[in-house]
């Protein structure tokens, strides 16, 4: 025979919110008619105790995860390149998180009538930041056997090393991606009369940043002593 087993009112509950649980336990009676020693006694004793336990336990709101300590501020692996932008330059704005990392627009020449960009840019401190590489990619934007008619120059700021290039001529303007075949865009724009001014500062610990002008050619030459007193205010 058993019998039911709970709380003082016949039955425990535990509430929790709206919800409501019932636990009712049942353990065995022993047989009236036969003697029992102490030991069968607590054989038979009700588990009313380990009950009302579990149903504490189950009361309690379960532990909330502790909260991890707060994100800080994202820190760049590599401390950017700083420098000062000339006053006449006009800030232009970059995608955030990309290769560029600052873009300005400098004044035109009066008998240009094409606009000339600075474009800063950083490639991370791997192989996709190789000076030769990158400097031969812009080269080759213009018409002609590539780097023929180029100018190399180059001098120090603050430990770090800063070399120069510059090729005037006929520049292409890719107006489609390039194409595997021809590995160039299939349709191009020229611009008669340009020039290419490009320069990288060489890190020890920072890679190379780069800087790059390119625009009709008499605004590009009066940029040269601009974007080189903006080199030599790199640190």
């Amino acid at each position: 025979m058993a019998v039911a087993v709970a709380s003082r009112e016949g039955l425990a509950r535990t509430r929790r919110g709206s919800a409501q649980a019932a636990v009712v336990v049942y353990a065995p009676t022993p047989p009236e008619s036969l003697p029992m020693s102490r030991s069968q006694h607590a054989l038979f004793a009700p588990p009313l105790i380990v009950a009302l336990a579990a149903l504490s336990a189950c009361s309690r709101t379960p532990a909330e995860p502790e909260a991890g300590p707060m994100a800080s501020a994202t820190t760049p692996v590599v401390p950017p390149l700083q420098w000062e932008a000339p006053g006449s330059w006009s800030a232009i704005e970059v995608v955030k998180n990309g290769y560029e990392k600052a873009a300005y627009k400098v004044p035109r020449a009066p008998s240009d009538k094409d606009d000339t960009e600075v474009r800063v840019m950083f490639f991370g401190t791997g192989s996709h930041g190789d000076v030769e590489k990158n400097f031969q990619t812009w080269l080759n934007q213009f018409e002609g056997k590539v780097g023929v008619g180029q100018q190399r120059s180059s001098f120090a700021v603050r430990e770090m090393q800063v070399e120069m290039v510059e090729l005037p001529g006929t520049y292409k303007v890719a107006l489609a991606p390039p194409s595997r075949r021809l590995g160039k865009s299939p349709v191009e724009m020229v611009k008669e009369n340009f020039r290419l001014l490009g320069a990288v500062v060489r890190t020890k610990d920072r890679g190379n940043w780069f800087f790059k002008v390119v625009g009709p050619d008499e605004t590009v030459q009066a940029t040269r002593e601009t974007l080189r007193t903006l080199l030599q205010s790199a640190r």
